[in-house]
């Protein structure tokens, strides 16, 4: 356990101690929204699907990214007493269960200590994984990839067990929690990839359907569901309401933009042995696939082909690798890509698909260890030749990681800096045009439990512009009402929808009470019901379970007992 864990540290080891620093592009983003979530978890004890601040009242981040692992991370922070705190610590869990997903999934396989470490320090020390942290700033992309190797490892092991046991119940429970919760696309995209893989698997190879019982399937269920339902609280209301939001009219601008970045996935790119790239302004932006363990993979393959082709073991390692190239093909071609249904076309970019040709290739890698295993003395000689792969994967994967240019961190959160700020604003609404009208702006500090009260100075029917940046559909306006959207930009030319109010004509002149709260929509009353009911479950399936371990370790000692009392 040493060695894995020095590692995962020495890969987060710059936001781990340069903590006034920040790294990539998004990665200050979702700090701040961290830093929001961890308030108002203070503040009011709950979680809220809004995002209060200066610029932007009663925007509804967290009802469409990341729910949950926006709240789980800003508790975490409320206990360190620190957002940074808490956030870094978040990638290094993130790292840590896929890791040591890997390394269960390789156990489980019959891979040796050491062997099964392999495929888990390929995975981890990937070019794509490392530029997604420190170049491109993910989270929330990295963390529910993160869980995917843990969740597969934890349901496999429940699949294959003769009963429920607590660890890998809670390592179901906890990875699916954290895989739905975390980005929409990767669980889209994942969830088709879990999905589809082992069902390929069973189709293919006799031996792995055999694998699955009906009382195996069950167990898994009987976590995974649950666990799922858990993120219906802002889940559900992002189902039903993202069709308003602005994002979702960017449809066309996506379909162009998978083409334009096309370049970036290109044989010059994914094919190379550097960790740079030949031009200047990329050069950090690293795409390389595992080359090397990749092409290991292929020769392993064949070395054992003659004696293991007819197994179960190299059936598998032929549906991984022609699964792997397929996607692999996929990520290249963006007219296969724009052919797929709307929602996988939201990808934006193709080669976020390389999360899942790398899970396709450390699978591969892990089966071939499995295959060489097995083979004769001759043939196991090709796991050598793994050893330096591994350590090169190893070496510069953290040189990849010290060299990154960082940049100082705001020296407070509560900026309007954020980019994407409204990009989940309500684009339904009309249009009004702009006018010599009053602003009324609703101060984030006086909101409280997603509720705010102003006495503004203004007429009855009169026309006013706001800082509220949300869906109609989600606030309550009590002494006015939301006739229309007044559009502006940021300084990233990036639209912003302003909620524009009509006083009611029934109000005080001059001193117009105005009430805006979170509204009870049914979506977010039915996501919230469903939220509490899977917790409950889960609570109530682990509590049974302890109890069902208590008792057999009574009946076990009072089995014992006669024996003893003979002696």
């Amino acid at each position: 356990m040493v060695a894995p864990t020095v590692l995962v540290l020495v890969l987060c080891w710059p936001m781990l101690l340069r903590t006034g620093d920040t790294f990539g592009d998004d990665w200050s983003t979702h700090l701040w929204f961290v830093w929001h979530a961890s308030e108002a978890l203070q503040a009011d004890h709950r979680p809220s699907l809004f995002v209060q601040y200066g610029g932007g009242a009663f925007y509804p981040h967290f009802a469409f990214y990341g729910g949950t692992l926006y709240t789980v991370t800003g508790l975490l922070s409320a206990v360190l007493g620190d957002a940074q705190h808490g956030y870094a610590l978040s990638w290094v869990l993130a790292s840590a269960a896929a890791y040591g997903g890997w390394v269960w999934l390789g156990r489980m396989a019959g891979l040796g200590r050491w062997s099964a470490q392999a495929p888990a320090v390929v995975f981890v020390t990937s070019p794509y994984l490392i530029t997604t942290t420190y170049v491109r700033g993910d989270w929330p992309e990295l963390v529910a990839v993160s869980a995917m190797p843990l969740l597969a490892a934890s349901a496999l092991s429940v699949l294959r067990a003769d009963r429920l046991r607590l660890l890998p119940g809670l390592a179901v429970a906890g990875s699916a929690i954290v895989f739905s919760g975390s980005h929409n696309i990767t669980l889209l995209w994942g969830a088709t990839f879990l999905l589809l893989l082992p069902a390929v698997l069973c189709l293919a190879v006799p031996a792995a359907r055999r694998q699955v019982t009906g009382a195996g399937a069950l167990r898994v269920l009987a976590i995974l569901v649950p666990a799922l339902l858990v993120n219906a609280w802002f889940l559900l209301p992002d189902v039903v309401y993202q069709a308003d939001t602005m994002i979702a009219g960017t449809y066309a601008d996506t379909r162009k933009g998978i083409d334009g970045f096309l370049f970036l996935v290109g044989s010059g790119s994914l094919f190379s042995l550097s960790r740079r790239t030949a031009d200047p302004d990329t050069a950090d932006f690293v795409l390389a696939l595992p080359v090397l363990a990749m092409g290991w993979v292929l020769l392993a393959g064949a070395a054992t082909a003659r004696q293991a082709r007819r197994t179960p073991w190299w059936g598998v390692l032929a549906v991984l690798a022609t699964v792997t190239a397929a996607l692999l093909v996929l990520m290249t071609h963006a007219g296969l890509v724009l052919a797929l249904p709307r929602p996988y076309v939201m990808v934006q970019f193709t080669y976020r698909l390389e999360s899942y040709v790398l899970l396709g290739v450390c699978g591969a890698l892990l089966v071939a260890l499995v295959l060489l295993r097995d083979a004769p003395h001759r043939t196991r000689a090709w796991m050598l030749v793994l050893v330096p792969i591994v350590g090169a994967s190893l070496v510069t994967g953290i040189a990849q990681v010290d060299r990154f240019k960082v940049t100082p961190l705001y020296s407070t959160y509560d900026k309007p800096f954020i980019p994407s700020m409204g990009i989940f604003a309500s684009e339904a609404e009309p249009d009004v045009a702009a006018g010599d009208r009053p602003t009324l702006a609703f101060p984030a500090g006086l909101i409280r439990h997603d509720r705010v009260t102003l006495v503004a100075a203004a007429n009855p029917g009169q026309v006013v512009d706001t800082n509220l940046l949300t869906m109609p559909a989600l606030v309550h306006v009590e002494g006015a009402q939301i006739i229309g959207r007044r559009t502006g930009r940021t300084d990233q030319s990036v639209p912003q929808y302003h909620a524009v109010l009509r006083i009611d004509p029934n109000a005080t002149p001059g001193a117009a009470r105005i009430t805006v709260s979170a509204a009870h929509p049914p979506a977010v009353v039915i996501g919230r019901v469903l939220s509490v009911l899977a917790i409950l479950a889960l609570l109530a399936n682990f509590a049974l379970l302890l109890w069902r371990g208590r008792r057999r370790r009574r009946r076990t000692a009072g089995d014992d007992l006669p024996g003893m009392l003979d002696e």
